[in-house]
Order: C-alpha cells, then sequence, then structure tokens
C-alpha cells in the first residue's frame, strides 16, 4: 500500500516540475518574441535608443542568442556612424557603416540604411576635400 502512495506522490510531483518548467519556457520565449519584434519595430521608426534596449532585454531572456546579438551589435554600429557621422569623423563613420553593411545576422534594413548612408559620405567626403582646397587657395 505504501508504495503506491509513493508512486502517486512521485508522479504528482514530477508532473508540478513539468508543468512548471514548461510554463516558464513558454513565458520566456513569448517576452523574448516581444522583445525581438519592439526592437524591430523601433529600428522601422529609427528610434534606435529604444532598439537597442528591446534587443538588450531579449538577449535577457535567451542569453548568447546570435539573432538577438546581431541586431544589438549592428544597431550599436549605426548609431555609433551615425555620432561619428555628426562629429566629421569621417574614416570611422565609413568603419562603422561598413560592419553595419557587412552584418551577417541583423536587419536587412539597416543594412540598406548604411549601404546609402556609405554612397551619401563618400559625396561629403568629396565635397569636403573640394571646399577645403578652395579654402586653402590664396
Amino acid at each position: 500500500m505504501k508504495k503506491w502512495i509513493w508512486t502517486i506522490v512521485a508522479v504528482v510531483i514530477i508532473a508540478v516540475i513539468g508543468g512548471v518548467t514548461f510554463t516558464s519556457h513558454h513565458i520566456t520565449q513569448k517576452a523574448y518574441t516581444a522583445a525581438m519584434t519592439t526592437g524591430r519595430q523601433a529600428v522601422s521608426k529609427e528610434n534606435y535608443s529604444i532598439a537597442e534596449s528591446a534587443f538588450q532585454d531579449a538577449l535577457r531572456h535567451r542569453t548568447n542568442d546570435q539573432q538577438a546579438q546581431g541586431h544589438l551589435t549592428q544597431t550599436q554600429n549605426f548609431v555609433s556612424a551615425q555620432s561619428a557621422m555628426s562629429d566629421h569623423e569621417f574614416s570611422t563613420a565609413k568603419s562603422d557603416y561598413t560592419k553595419v553593411k557587412n552584418a551577417k545576422s541583423g536587419s536587412s534594413m539597416l543594412r540598406n540604411r548604411a549601404k546609402t548612408a556609405l554612397k551619401l559620405l563618400k559625396t561629403v567626403q568629396l565635397k569636403a576635400e573640394t571646399f577645403q582646397d578652395v579654402y586653402d587657395q590664396p
């Protein structure tokens, strides 16, 4: 008789642990998916600070996730490139935009924006050199 009671107790404990584990995984998956969606939407709206936060949140739910890490790194490089461009640090901007463009994982939207920015950067550099030449003439 006691063996049946212990068997029933063991089955109940295993079922409870399995249910809790499944529920926890499901909640984590849902939070990860929501964070990635928020990050992608923020990128499309050019709200990069929210995108960075969302991708970091996704990484909290799935540590070492390559997709979330790729999106985060790409977004950070894009923001860095924009900042360098504003500060007239063209070589840094070019390097960062190139990293965004060549990223294997991440946003295709950011890749396209980086390609466009690289074309603009090339024009800006040519104009800057021309203006500097004109300025340097006596």
